[in-house]
């Protein structure tokens, strides 16, 4: 799995997490002082989101740092190297 997959699959949780409070983009944006733009791009992935910024959305959406990025650690080892 390549970064960008990696980065795509956080934002694919994030939006989960979004439709499951009713949440929107801009809504999220303006609780981070972000834009509804920077929050869209992030979504997917270009850039990725950075660790504190995932941590500042769990708290702003009341859930785990894991909900986003559980198991993902142990996928990002195999980053660049090819399946054997």
């Amino acid at each position: 799995m390549t970064t960008s997959e990696l980065d795509r699959r956080v934002g694919s949780r994030v939006r989960q997490a979004l439709a499951a409070r009713a949440i929107s983009q801009a809504v999220l944006g303006a609780s981070l002082h972000r834009s509804q733009g920077w929050i869209s791009r992030r979504l997917r992935g270009d850039p990725g989101f950075t660790l504190a910024e995932l941590s500042s959305i769990a708290m702003v959406l009341d859930v785990e740092l894991d909900f986003f990025t559980g198991r993902l650690a142990d996928v990002s080892v195999n980053v660049g190297e090819e399946a054997s």
